[in-house]
């Protein structure tokens, strides 16, 4: 993790900005979505409301794609479904961290 920090004349800090780059990378946004629901779900809610959480992160994803211009085809309900499949087993297992 990074600190930049900005000061005045007097070394009084103005602002500060924390960038962390443990985990960037080019992928998938179901990575951040499995990093994001393993972290801060129960095993319980994801096995009872999976269906729904993924259908609501896919609407909301294509119509920000949608909203920016993007293609919104290019993630359809079913990559992000067999995505978060993959991610969530990398997730789960001990040795992916």
């Amino acid at each position: 993790m990074f600190s930049v920090f900005r000061h005045d004349e007097e070394d009084n800090p103005l602002k500060v900005i924390l960038l962390d780059v443990a985990i960037s990378r080019w992928s998938s946004p179901c990575v951040d979505l499995s990093l994001f629901l393993y972290s801060c779900t129960t095993p319980l809610l994801r096995e009872t409301h999976m269906d729904d959480m993924l259908g609501h992160y896919h609407d909301t994803l294509v119509r920000c794609l949608a909203e920016l211009g993007h293609d919104p085809a290019l993630y359809t309900y079913r990559y992000i479904y067999s995505s978060w499949i993959s991610f969530s087993y990398e997730i789960s297992n001990p040795c992916w961290f």
